[in-house]
Formats: C-alpha cells, structure tokens, sequence
C-alpha cells in the first residue's frame, strides 16, 4: 500500500536584529563587517518578500567575496531549496556544515535543514546522519518552532524508512509539547496504516 505522509521544511534568516534600524553584524562570526551583514540582511528581506532570484543573486556575490561566511553559504542553501533547485542547496548547506567545523559554530538548525534537503530525494542514510545530529542537539535549538520541524522531519524520515516504532514517539513529541497538527495528521495515518495491517493479517 502506498502511504503518503506530509513534510515541512526549515526556512531560517540567521542575521541577529532583522528589521531593525541598524544592522548588526553576524552572530556566528563576529568578524564579519557591517557590510556584509548589510549584504545578509538585504538577502534576508528579499526571501521574505518572495524574490528568491534577487536573494540568489546578492547570496551568491556575497560567498564569492567571502567563501568562509557561514550564514550566507547557510541562506544561500536555502534559497536554492526554496526553487526546489536541491542539488545546489546541498552543495552551499555542506560547505556550511563544513565552515560550521572549522570555525567551531554551534547551530544545530544546519543539520535539520541539510537532513531535509536528503529526504526530500530519498537519500535515508545522509538524512538520518544530518537530522540525527540535529537530535543530539535538541536543547541548543533556538525556537519551539525549530524543535517543532526537527521532530516532524526526523519522524518523518522514520515514517518513509517504514519503522513506525522510531517515527510515532518523534511525532508523539511534537503533537504533544509543540501542538503540531502536521505531526497529528502523520499520526492519524500511521494509525490509520496499523489498522490496515491487523485487518490483512486477520484475514
């Protein structure tokens, strides 16, 4: 029987004090100049504003400028996955967990962000390492909203690999403590998908 189960994506701005009247620089990496971070911020608002092209453009000239800005390799992922364009997001995504490496930061956002981009192709083993990293970090996540979507895309990863015994307490959690009505539609169906199986080997 085929099962369809519904995902969500990561979308994420990492510039500290977005919309205000003065930009700030980087939090990850405070070397970053107030220029660049101008450049981030610009990115930032045009992804919000629905020009992912226009984001593209500005991301792209600011990794060129300074291959070794993690936020802007980061944005750039996603505005690449925002055209559903994965095989760039995950090159950029990548060279963010790499710079994430290098340079010691710790934002377990990547990881769930980079975990989906390999579901959303099927590839089960390099989205399970991402999003399991993500996992082992769970109290650093910033956001209810960002633990929300790690629990909802790691058991849905879970749901596909068809261990039902992984996916329902990752959905359990975020249906209980995040009130996910996504995690409690994919519950329904894991449900609905246990009663199937009892009838047919009723039978």
């Amino acid at each position: 029987m085929q099962v369809t189960y519904r995902a969500i994506f990561v979308v994420l701005v990492l510039l500290a004090g977005l919309g205000g009247d003065a930009v700030a620089r980087d939090p990850f990496q405070r070397d970053i100049g107030d220029a660049q971070a101008a450049q981030l911020d610009e990115a930032a608002q045009l992804r919000s504003a629905g020009k992912t092209d226009e984001a593209i453009g500005v991301l792209s000239a600011l990794t060129k400028s300074n291959p070794n800005y993690y936020s802007a390799q980061y944005n750039l992922g996603l505005a690449y996955a925002d055209k559903k364009q994965y095989a760039q997001a995950k090159q950029h995504l990548q060279a963010a967990a790499d710079l994430q490496q290098k340079y010691r930061i710790v934002d377990p956002t990547l990881y769930n962000s980079l975990g989906w981009t390999y579901l959303i192709q099927n590839d089960y083993a390099h989205a399970e390492q991402y999003l399991g990293s993500a996992y082992k970090q769970f109290d650093k996540l910033p956001t209810p909203d960002a633990k929300r979507k790690l629990l909802n895309n790691y058991g849905l990863l879970y749901l596909s690999k068809g261990d039902h015994a992984k996916a329902e307490p990752l959905l359990t959690r975020a249906a209980n403590e995040y009130n996910s009505e996504l995690a409690k539609e994919n519950l329904t169906t894991l449900q609905e998908v246990r009663k199937t199986q009892i009838q047919r080997a009723a039978r």
